[in-house]
């Protein structure tokens, strides 16, 4: 699954534009080697130019690639809601379901809840057998919830669409951090 926005830096788009796995919602495969080695060299003044947050958009490339140790030592050094928000993210794949909470209590109402709000509804609307109840203001717990419970069976619509959520949260959170 290749990633790509013009608004990314050349190393970060680059790297986004290759194609690899979609990220899992339960931290279990084997980091992609050829990602680690690009993300190794990364260094935030180039890779996240004039970005919002460079510590946690660098985080969010590690979760992304299945460097869970790595973003999660990222992250749970930020006193920021972003590095919160990755933070929780990667509790969330643990699947550590109390953690997840305890760290989206501390990024509150995000930024980009509103628009993660709409990508959910859009996407279950598409996916009605996958029982998944989007509302019009973004409810991370009952998302880690939804992540534990149906979705957690493999190959289920409840996975494919906790799959397509989770891809547009890392999207849009990745994204704000970059943008300046």
């Amino acid at each position: 699954m290749a990633v790509m926005d013009t608004k990314y830096s050349a190393p970060a788009g680059n790297l986004l534009a290759r194609p690899h796995d979609a990220m899992a919602l339960v931290c279990r495969r084997k980091p992609a080697d050829w990602a680690v080695a690009e993300l190794a060299k990364a260094r935030q003044a180039e890779w996240f130019p004039g970005a919002r947050h460079p510590e946690a958009a660098l985080s969010g490339l590690w979760l992304r690639f299945g460097e869970w140790d790595r973003a999660h030592t990222i992250a749970q050094d930020l006193p920021s809601a972003e590095g919160s928000y990755w933070h929780a993210i990667i509790h969330r794949q643990e699947p550590d379901g109390w953690n997840a909470g305890y760290w989206f209590r501390r990024v509150r109402l995000h930024p980009v809840f509103a628009q993660l709000a709409k990508e959910a509804r859009r996407l279950a609307g598409q996916r009605p057998d996958a029982r998944f109840t989007a509302t019009d203001a973004w409810d991370p717990f009952a998302f880690i919830e939804y992540c534990a419970g149906p979705a957690s069976k493999a190959g289920s619509p409840a996975e494919s669409l906790a799959l397509e959520i989770q891809e547009a949260e890392w999207r849009l959170l990745f994204g704000w951090c970059v943008r300046g």
